[in-house]
């Protein structure tokens, strides 16, 4: 279930929900805000990488982060009982420092 969070209205981000077609843009966010770190812990191996992206993208669930008309990043949230789970956010470098995340994981 997807839930609207209501004060990033004015914030300049926006969400909207991600469909099958953002499967490549979603892969590629990943690979640039994590691929450091994910190269320094594991070593980065594409295949699996791609095998890992292919199990977990799930368009019903994740949201695409928006800045203006740009896709900028990537969040998924479960709404579980008593809990709001942060999944992942993730956030393109060039976009990154100026607030976007934040607003985001601050409204949660």
């Amino acid at each position: 279930m997807q839930e609207q969070l209501p004060a990033l209205a004015g914030s300049g981000v926006t969400l909207r929900p991600a469909t099958p077609a953002d499967d490549e843009f979603c892969y590629q966010v990943h690979k640039a805000a994590m691929g450091e770190y994910v190269t320094a812990i594991w070593g980065w191996d594409e295949q699996v990488q791609r095998a890992f992206h292919d199990r977990a993208f799930n368009p019903r669930r994740w949201q695409i982060i928006m800045a203006g008309q740009a896709d900028i990043g990537v969040l998924d949230v479960d709404y579980r009982p008593g809990e709001i789970y942060l999944a992942r956010i993730e956030v393109d470098p060039g976009h990154q420092g100026r607030g976007f995340g934040s607003t985001i994981v601050s409204e949660l």
